[in-house]
């Protein structure tokens, strides 16, 4: 049962935090093991009865090795096995580190080779 005072972001988080623990096969009691909490309270995040704080949500991501940004997104999943291709950890670092003009045209060329929409790269 989630909260009555669960968001959707809320709900969204806890969603992803239970996926990603069950995609990686990883008992509910192990991880809150590793995070330092009570499996009680795990299985309270992960119902979106109480609120991740941001301490635990770093270590749940440091666990599942998953950006802790993949929580916060619909598409988790997709990102997920996006960020497991060889070296694409790599390549998003240098990406990062790439000037704006040069971030959007990277992506442009990505996105026309993967025949997707074109967006913008942001700030």
């Amino acid at each position: 049962m989630m909260s009555e005072n669960a968001d959707a972001t809320d709900i969204m988080i806890a969603t992803n935090v239970s996926a990603f623990r069950r995609k990686r096969k990883v008992q509910s009691k192990d991880l809150a093991d590793y995070v330092g909490i009570s499996a009680n309270t795990m299985c309270r995040y992960e119902n979106a009865q109480t609120r991740i704080p941001p301490s635990v949500l770093l270590r749940i991501a440091d666990a599942l090795s998953v950006p802790v940004a993949a929580f916060f997104r619909r598409d988790g999943e997709e990102l997920d096995s996006a960020l497991s291709v060889n070296g694409s950890e790599a390549l998003v670092l240098a990406f990062s580190r790439c000037p704006l003009e040069v971030r959007n045209a990277l992506l442009r060329t990505a996105q026309l080779w993967a025949g997707k929409t074109v967006i913008s790269a942001g700030r």
